[in-house]
């Protein structure tokens, strides 16, 4: 497979309120289940102490972060997006690019779907603010042919702006041991990689 090309997304350029957004955003939700994203972030953090925090990028609708929040952890998003209207008064919300910010996050931080908008230089800038971070766990797309035919497959199903950005997504993915190396996880990190036969790259890293 050929190397990383990020490209712009289509949904990222448009307003949030757009039809053409919602439908994506919907469509997104559906892939996030068909590749189980969530309950393999839920089930990671099952033996997880209530209290942690827990700090999700791109949170989006803040689904995560209300099924954590039910279960006594205190959580943050931080998304483009305005907080969800319908998100729990103890959710903490930074509405903005997180890359701005250079304070380290503390306790565990999570995200699905969203590290490979970045490039090689933005994944190491976030790198130096995860080095204050217990725990990492992504879900982000497989670099792959498999992963590209699985894509084209579901092309029927969905709107054109969740075909465009699902390829371009994909070419942007990861295969094993890239994305270790581009946040600078060294050997203070116990680092766990994994393929799925749905397309997804998981990585758990869990500090020493």
């Amino acid at each position: 497979m050929q190397a990383r090309a990020v490209i712009p997304e289509i949904l990222d350029s448009l307003p949030p309120d757009d039809r053409r957004a919602r439908r994506s955003r919907r469509e997104l939700r559906f892939i996030n289940a068909l590749m189980g994203n969530t309950r393999w972030i839920l089930s990671c953090l099952s033996e997880a102490v209530p209290g942690t925090e827990v700090h999700e990028l791109g949170a989006g609708d803040g689904c995560l972060l209300r099924k954590l929040a039910t279960r006594g952890f205190r959580v943050c998003g931080y998304d483009l997006l305005p907080r969800p209207a319908d998100s729990c008064k103890s959710l903490c919300w930074q509405q903005g690019d997180f890359l701005q910010s250079e304070a380290l996050f503390k306790g565990i931080v999570t995200g699905s779907l969203i590290l490979h908008h970045l490039e090689a230089g933005d994944l190491h800038r976030l790198g130096k603010r995860l080095k204050g971070a217990d725990q990492l766990l992504f879900v982000e797309p497989l670099r792959s042919h498999l992963a590209l035919l699985q894509g084209c497959v579901l092309k029927p199903l969905l709107g054109p702006v969740t075909r465009h950005d699902m390829i371009a997504s994909i070419r942007a993915g990861f295969r094993l041991g890239e994305l270790p190396l581009m946040l600078g996880l060294d050997d203070e990190w116990k680092v766990e990689e994994t393929m799925t036969l749905r397309g997804g790259y998981r990585l758990r890293a869990m500090r020493l």
